[in-house]
């Protein structure tokens, strides 16, 4: 009998959807590591577009165009974005070469009616034209470097 809502017995499991699109719920992954769930758009494990694998000390949740990783959650909580490896001591790394970081933008007035800041939050502020950060008191605005 079932031991929850989805209980997996025994080998793979493809659930076939439309357009081609298949849910591979598996107890074993490529490396061997135990328990995963894959979203491919061909039925190929090598196309996934979304994994999530549990048990693994490598893969966390990952989303792929099946040709290459868009975004990993690792199971330590870091997120990588553009990259299947964040760099170690980052909680978020942005990696591109094509495409540029961009900050929430906002006025100098919806900035100061945000009730909690946090001490180190930025933003572009919209009014000046420049970058802030709440120093823990005030907003600063970060000006050229010397």
């Amino acid at each position: 009998s079932p031991t929850a809502k989805l209980h997996i017995f025994g080998g793979s499991q493809t659930v076939e959807g439309a357009s081609g699109v298949n849910v591979n719920l598996v107890n074993f992954d490529d490396a061997g590591r135990s328990g995963g769930i894959f979203l491919t758009g061909d039925g190929d494990f090598s196309n996934r577009l979304l994994k999530i694998a549990a048990n693994s000390s490598v893969y966390g949740i990952d989303f792929s165009n099946g040709t290459g990783g868009l975004m990993r959650i690792t199971p330590t909580g870091q997120v990588g974005i553009g990259t299947a490896t964040p760099a170690t001591g980052a909680l978020l790394d942005l990696t591109s070469t094509t495409q540029l970081f961009l900050p929430p933008r906002m006025t100098t007035t919806q900035a100061g009616a945000i009730s909690t800041k946090p001490t180190g939050g930025m933003y572009y502020d919209t009014t000046l034209n420049k970058m802030r950060f709440w120093n823990g008191s005030a907003y600063e605005t970060i000006t050229s470097a010397p």
